[in-house]
């Protein structure tokens, strides 16, 4: 079985730019206010320490998680996306899976580089933290790319109706 290529419109790429463009800034942010899942509950960081300074901590994590989330998004999910895209219309399900799975990859990258990271309490809440960042920008990008392009649809065939 040989699946059918489609070439995208201009607003189709456009659309496909912006979601991109839009996900290293939400996963930042995200990021940012989501800084408390690392911490446990006495506030100690996975590495043992205390953060002198909580905002200080959270918006150096946020930058980290934003340049990260630039590679992740230049490397694998353009491509990614560019190909499912033009080969067939994604579900919610399918786009949130491809957001998880793209937002865990640096976290089992980063515990098999440091030969266990720090354990598996550590890899647990980077997980969490990592699959809410990666659920919040497929979410994002499945509204901004493919229900634009429904709505876009819908809109079309109304217009048509009406004549």
């Amino acid at each position: 079985m040989r699946l059918q290529t489609r070439t995208l419109s201009s607003v189709e790429q456009g659309r496909l730019l912006a979601a991109l463009a839009v996900q290293p800034f939400l996963a930042a942010a995200t990021a940012f206010f989501s800084f408390p899942l690392l911490l446990d509950r006495t506030g100690r960081t996975m590495a043992g320490g205390f953060p002198s300074d909580p905002t200080d901590a959270a918006v150096s994590i946020a930058a980290g998680v934003g340049i990260v989330a630039l590679l992740v998004t230049v490397i694998g999910v353009w491509p990614t996306a560019l190909w499912l895209v033009k080969r067939r219309t994604l579900t919610v399900r399918q786009v949130l899976g491809f957001g998880l799975g793209f937002a865990n990859l640096p976290i089992a990258f980063g515990t098999v580089l440091t030969g266990g990271g720090y354990g598996p309490a550590g890899l647990l809440r980077g997980s969490v933290f990592a699959s809410v960042i990666g659920v919040l920008g497929a979410a994002a990008f499945w509204l901004i790319v493919i229900r634009g392009r429904e709505s876009a649809a819908v809109r079309v065939a109304e217009l048509i109706s009406r004549e």
